[in-house]
Parts: C-alpha cells; sequence; structure tokens
C-alpha cells in the first residue's frame, strides 16, 4: 500500500519549509509566499492549492525568519557596564582600596 504523502524531510530540519508547500502544491514559491503574506492577486486555485498544503504539511511560518527579512526585529540592546568609580574619588569593586 503506497501512502499519497509527501517524502519525509531530514531529521535536521523537521518543519515544513515555503520551498515544500511550493511543491506540494504545484506553484512557485513566489505564489506561496504571496497567498501567505495576503496579496490578492493570487489566482483561487492556486490559493486553494497552497491553503491545502499548507494545511497538510503543518506549515507555520518562522517568525525569527520573518522579522530578520524585514529588517526589524523588534528588539533593542541595552549593554551595561559598571561605572570605575576611582577615577572621581569613589572605590571601585575592582579596587581594593586601602585594605590590608
Amino acid at each position: 500500500m503506497e501512502s499519497s504523502l509527501p517524502a519525509a524531510r531530514p531529521s535536521a530540519s523537521p518543519a515544513p519549509t515555503l520551498e515544500d508547500v511550493a511543491a506540494a502544491a504545484g506553484v512557485s514559491r513566489a505564489t506561496v509566499s504571496r497567498v501567505i503574506n495576503g496579496i490578492p492577486s493570487v489566482k483561487a486555485a492556486a490559493a486553494a492549492a497552497v491553503a491545502k498544503a499548507v494545511e497538510e504539511l503543518g506549515y507555520h511560518p518562522n517568525t525569527a525568519a520573518r522579522l530578520l527579512a524585514g529588517g526589524r526585529t523588534g528588539s533593542v540592546a541595552l549593554i551595561l557596564t559598571e561605572p570605575d568609580l576611582s577615577s572621581i574619588g569613589g572605590r571601585s569593586s575592582h579596587c581594593r582600596c586601602g585594605a590590608s
């Protein structure tokens, strides 16, 4: 008995990709991208094929990849250093000033 499911992906990357969805739907990667992003210029038959492939494969867009591709991560980096207070007469935690 043959299975109608697509071939298994390598274990290193178990999540289906945009390319997997395109192959299963019989459309281009660009068409899959347009459907996922809600661009209305895709023909109804192609959109339906993509929707079916997304459902069957369990495709979910990679949030980190989408943010990086858009050039915005929505993250803020904060770098703190311990101040050297010895230059203004204070004691630095790295200095054992006056300790014996």
